[in-house]
């Protein structure tokens, strides 16, 4: 017994936390443009925190957010490895570089 509540075993109505952005189409799409324009989450996170700010909304979490991303069910496309430079003195990029410091 907890705070005068017995307990009683029984499954309680519509368990499980509320998704708070999925009932929001507007909030949704937030989420959408800006992922799309590759901001990322903090980012995405704290624009949706500035909506429901005007909406006199309580502010969400970040994992709030990112199960709306995950739900969403995003393509997620990895960024290819790119060459940074070379350790050979005679290399284009290092004579650039020592250009460009001196």
């Amino acid at each position: 017994m907890h705070a005068g509540v017995e307990f009683s075993g029984k499954k309680q109505h519509g368990g499980g936390r509320q998704t708070l952005i999925d009932k929001d189409p507007i909030q949704v799409q937030i989420v959408v443009d800006v992922m799309e324009y590759g901001l990322g989450c903090q980012s995405t996170h704290v624009l949706v925190n500035e909506y429901r700010i005007q909406l006199d909304a309580e502010s969400v979490g970040l994992s709030c957010v990112n199960g709306t991303i995950t739900r969403l069910n995003p393509i997620i496309t990895k960024v290819t490895r790119r060459k940074q430079g070379s350790t050979d003195p005679e290399s284009a990029w290092a004579k650039a570089r020592l250009n460009w410091v001196t």
